[in-house]
């Protein structure tokens, strides 16, 4: 089942990488001057713009590999981890009780001094 993104889910790291390149180009183009604050803008700009479309990569295959998890463990679609029906039911055993009585009433081994 795949789910639809808003162009709000997609445009949003996009948006966001490019604005916190454009504002951190401006803080460095004001310390050089007007004419290289022009240029730290546009290079600050388009490098947070390149960030923005990795994260919007790395939220995709993050996702689509959540997805094939699901798939694989069976909680979008299948039985959840539920046991084959071939499989038989354990006999019911009678000495577990009396190998767990015998192993825990049995003294500790004396101490070497």
């Amino acid at each position: 089942m795949r789910t639809r993104r808003t162009r709000i889910e997609r445009a949003a790291p996009l948006g966001v990488g490019a604005v916190l390149g454009l504002s951190a180009g401006a803080v460095m183009g004001v310390m050089a001057g007007p004419g290289p604050a022009v240029l730290a803008v546009v290079a600050g700009a388009l490098t947070g713009l390149a960030a923005g479309i990795a994260m919007h990569r790395d939220d995709r295959r993050r996702a689509a590999r959540a997805r094939e998890l699901d798939a694989i463990i069976g909680v979008s679609g299948g039985d959840l981890g539920a046991a084959p029906v071939s499989m038989p039911a354990p006999a019911p055993e009678d000495d577990a009780g009396k190998a767990w009585i015998a192993e825990w009433l049995t003294p500790p081994p004396p101490v070497a001094s």
